[in-house]
């Protein structure tokens, strides 16, 4: 079967000396996997149209197992933003979103065109990237079916209140007077929440028409991105990059030292030769805990959000530990890198089996917690066994509103009318 649409290239990867297998967001069949066969010839038509971010008009030919494309013709290039790490950072993030979540095999043209959008206003530098990048985030999930309920607290039915959380995991709001505990909440300031409904609610055509100041910018932001990392339950690798890394990819400056030179580009060489040939290792959870591992080895306690940091880090150790065993037998100019690291699985695994979130820990975290939580559930269930006598005997049922028991403030309670309290 074969096809003719448009879409935009958000992702690239190279078979073999002349081939390249591309992943397309189409407006006729959403995301495509497909073979461009001499896609990495110059001389080739398809080599400017399948390269990343190419948005181009395809043919598609359609076999039992896999796609392939045969004409293609480029309609534009956002080559602009090749010049900008951070922009480019940034739609590497919506390429990995789209990947995820967009559809496959059916229509996505609302997909195509916010994302085209998006990245036509970051190459023009018509919208910053903090701004475009919660809309994009936000419109993108309500589109994918995860659209939050921003409205009104959900406690008391408040619009507006002197401070409103954003529950990023329940996709919902609480107002100060209803949420006593901040924490796995965004604190909203007005400007922020306004924005925030903006993002969901506004017209295709106003979602980007809105200005914030820096503060305002960054809140929205932390909403959006930990909405789309609690609906999904993932995260993503371009987000997740260290921002060490960033920087120090930032800080480049030119070298003079012939030798340093030399061993730079040896390094460079090293690390695309290895991705080639055994695959790219994943830093995807990696976090710089140098702040809480000062503060633990000074005597200092971590919190549940540290820890899980910790492990996530660890195993993204091991994991690149594991990946370079594969690659023992290639002696490179990184391997004093690889040696550097340590793994402790054993550590990584106590703290995850301790710790479930950042708001719970196991009943494994010790013995002395699960027998707590045992006498707990104990005592509430032959709590729970004499009130059900009480509310059934007729004894007392003359002396009850309802047969029922409720909780209150932890409590276990049976209403009783008010004549005979």
């Amino acid at each position: 079967m074969k096809f003719r649409t448009d879409g935009l290239i958000i992702r690239e990867q190279n078979i073999g000396e002349n081939d390249r297998l591309v992943w397309v967001l189409t407006r006729s069949n959403g995301v495509v996997k497909a073979f461009a066969r001499g896609a990495k010839k110059l001389t080739n038509a398809k080599c400017s149209a399948t390269s990343l971010l190419a948005y181009s008009r395809l043919t598609i030919y359609k076999s039992r197992e896999s796609y392939i494309i045969g004409d293609a013709q480029t309609l534009r290039i956002f080559s602009k933003l090749r010049h900008d790490v951070r922009k480019m950072c940034l739609v590497q993030y919506f390429c990995e979103i789209a990947r995820h979540i967009c559809p496959r095999e059916q229509p996505a043209d609302e997909f195509l065109r916010l994302f085209l959008n998006s990245i036509y206003l970051l190459s023009e530098n018509k919208r910053s990237e903090l701004l475009v990048k919660p809309c994009f985030e936000m419109r993108f999930m309500c589109m994918a079916g995860y659209t939050p309920d921003l409205l009104m607290c959900r406690k008391c039915g408040a619009y507006s209140a002197s401070a409103m959380y954003f529950l990023p995991r329940e996709g919902k709001l609480e107002c100060c007077n209803c949420r006593k505990n901040p924490n796995g909440a965004v604190l909203l300031n007005d400007a922020a929440l306004t924005a925030l409904r903006h993002t969901v609610y506004a017209e295709d055509k106003q979602l980007f028409s809105f200005a914030l100041s820096d503060e305002s910018l960054q809140i929205l932001n932390r909403a959006t991105e930990l909405y789309l990392r609690c609906q999904l339950e993932r995260d993503f690798q371009a987000l997740t990059t260290l921002e060490d890394a960033k920087q120090a990819a930032l800080n480049l400056e030119p070298q003079f030292d012939l030798k340093r030179v030399e061993l730079l580009l040896k390094q460079t060489d090293d690390a695309v030769a290895l991705s080639g040939r055994f695959g790219a290792p994943s830093f995807g959870g990696a976090v710089n805990c140098g702040g809480s591992l000062r503060r633990a080895e000074a005597g200092g306690c971590l919190t549940t959000g540290e820890l899980l940091s910790v492990a996530r880090t660890m195993h993204v150790i091991r994991t690149v530990k594991e990946w370079h065993s594969r690659c023992a037998s290639v002696e490179t100019a990184l391997d004093g890198y690889f040696s550097g690291l340590v793994s402790n699985k054993y550590l990584e695994e106590r703290i995850t089996t301790a710790i479930i979130s950042e708001d719970e820990i196991s009943d494994k975290a010790s013995p002395a917690l699960s027998d707590i939580r045992r006498k707990i559930r104990t005592a509430s269930s032959k709590a729970r066994e004499t009130l059900d006598k009480i509310i059934h005997s007729s004894k007392y049922i003359k002396y009850l509103q309802d047969a029922i028991v409720t909780q209150r403030d932890g409590r276990y309670v049976v209403p009783v009318k008010s004549e005979c309290r």
